[in-house]
């Protein structure tokens, strides 16, 4: 379940190693941290990812945790020399004998999910984290990226993140199958919060060592073609670098639960990269009713200039295109940006740019704007001046669009009513229109209260 060959050649070590000479990482800093907890999808995942870690939390007497979700059993699927359950038992041993090398009575706990299907390890994964975690000073936590083409990867990788911003606990994320498929020269994967432990040469060689042990995956099973190695040399060579790297992934709430700072701007690279459409603004019916009551909402048929804030792809940049003189779409990510252009293409009269809302507004005044589902990603103080700013911008019949996911989302700073309420407030605007969907709160506001029928004369 990989979105790549793993038997292809694919980008080599050393394509990485000039590509960090040119741009390094900057060194992880962990100091700080009471102990460590790794969570691999597969054996061997913690092994390959962050045994220089672990063995480096060893030497300084932290504890270490490690959880692994599945046993790794369909590494060979065709096997004619091993079964599913003779692989389950051998990569269990494997990944023990390679954390007594790393870390001598380092703690496992075995999920235990179907391999290729980790998604079915959900709760248990919940319940032990949220047990470690409960019980740490300064954990920190260690996983597998979710970015790295693999199903299993993705589901540990994204429910760790979660668990991890609930808790309020730092997280790092370790590439596996990235190194192998990833373009040093251009790859998102590079726009990430990258972050390098230098390894010893002791450590060195623990590693070395500790990824001996899984025989199974660095072995043929067999002569049978099936039976090949996993870790093939061209493979493995990622491992055997004098640093690993690391993704710092970014947590909304410090451990006491005060509020961080505003999404960086590596959150919606690493989105993009994963995927071309990550929210299915394309492909999920929700969308496309949301956009459909968002553009119910407007109080005029047609407006002169307007601004759209975090376009995305572009999907309802294009059908603003068909009620405005003039559109002027940003977003943060330059991938979502190449995107937009690609959906708008053909109305000359559309502007897509990249920027950053965080910094301010673009210049000058705008007959609508639009701030759909990307209030929630700032911090209240930096909402409530961008609510200002908002209220400057707008001509003097000017409106504000205002729509936002209502659920709980581990990466938003805020909730939707919480964006809604800040930015009614700060802005002083009235509300003319407003529907309240379980969903999604969509909302009008304007200088002049007054509503559609009352402009037009039908009602007092």
């Amino acid at each position: 379940m990989t979105g790549f060959d793993i038997h292809a050649p694919g980008t080599s070590s050393e394509e990485w190693e000039q590509r960090f000479r040119e741009a390094p990482p900057r060194p992880l800093a962990w100091h700080d941290a009471t102990e460590l907890i790794v969570v691999a999808a597969h054996p061997d995942d913690e092994t390959l990812g962050c045994a220089g870690l672990i063995f480096e939390a060893a030497h300084r007497a932290m504890p270490v945790h490690v959880v692994i979700v599945t046993d790794g059993e369909s590494s060979h699927p065709g096997s004619s020399s091993t079964t599913r359950d003779e692989l389950r038992a051998r990569r269990r041993e494997e990944s023990a004998a390679a954390l007594s090398i790393l870390a001598p009575g380092s703690r496992v706990e075995w999920i235990g999910a179907p391999d290729g299907a980790a998604e079915n390890g959900t709760a248990e994964l919940t319940a032990a984290l949220d047990r470690l975690l409960d019980a740490a000073a300064l954990p920190l936590v260690a996983s597998v990226w979710s970015g790295d083409r693999h199903h299993d990867h993705r589901v540990v990788g994204d429910l760790v993140e979660q668990i991890a911003q609930r808790h309020g606990a730092r997280h790092l994320a370790f590439p596996i199958w990235a190194w192998h498929w990833a373009d040093p020269a251009g790859d998102a994967l590079l726009t990430a919060a990258l972050r390098s432990l230098e390894l010893t040469p002791e450590t060195r060689a623990a590693k070395r060592l500790a990824i001996t042990q899984h025989r199974s995956q660095t072995d043929p099973l067999s002569a049978d073609p099936a039976d090949r190695a996993v870790l093939e040399p061209h493979v493995l060579e990622h491992f055997d670098r004098g640093a690993e790297v690391f993704i710092e992934v970014e947590s909304t709430v410090d451990k006491a639960g005060a509020p961080r700072e505003a999404v960086a701007r590596e959150y919606f690279d690493d989105k993009y990269h994963r995927k071309r459409d990550p929210w299915g603004f394309e492909t999920r019916w929700y969308e496309r009713r949301k956009r459909a009551l968002t553009l119910a909402m407007l109080t005029a048929p047609r407006y002169g200039r307007v601004l759209e804030l975090g376009c995305a792809l572009g999907t309802l940049t294009r059908e603003l295109a068909e009620r405005a003189d003039a559109v002027l779409a940003t977003d943060i990510a330059p991938e979502a940006v190449a995107r937009a252009l690609e959906t708008v293409a053909g109305h000359p009269h559309v502007e897509v740019i990249e920027h950053d809302l965080a910094e301010g507004l673009p210049a000058g005044r705008f007959d609508l704007i639009v701030l759909s589902e990307i209030g929630y990603y700032l911090d209240a103080a930096s909402l409530t001046s961008v609510a200002v700013q908002l209220s400057d911008a707008l001509s003097d019949d000017g409106e504000l669009l205002l729509c936002h996911w209502r659920a709980d989302v581990g990466e938003h700073r805020l909730g939707g009513d919480d964006v809604h309420d800040i930015v009614r407030t700060a802005s002083g605007l009235s509300s003319v229109s407003r529907v309240d969907d379980p969903d999604a709160l969509i909302e009008v506001l304007r200088r002049d209260p007054l509503s559609v029928a009352q402009r037009e004369g039908l009602r007092d």
